[in-house]
């Protein structure tokens, strides 16, 4: 997950005073929503490869 912001330490605090707390919050929505896209993106189609019970399944899946 890639961030403006710096990487922080253990119990370290963010510096708000040069972004407003709404401008870091959508930011960091936006970034967990798109770690949550792909990671469900991952589970799809691990679930699709359990499908899949044979080699010939893999290899013709229609």
């Amino acid at each position: 997950m890639k961030s403006n912001s710096q990487n922080l330490e253990p119990n370290e605090v963010i510096n708000f005073e040069t972004r407003s707390f709404s401008e870091f919050d959508s930011e960091l929505f936006n970034e967990v929503a798109n770690e949550v896209k792909i990671l469900n993106n991952s589970l799809n189609k691990l679930q699709n490869l359990k499908e899949l019970n044979t080699i010939e399944d893999i290899l013709n899946p229609n």
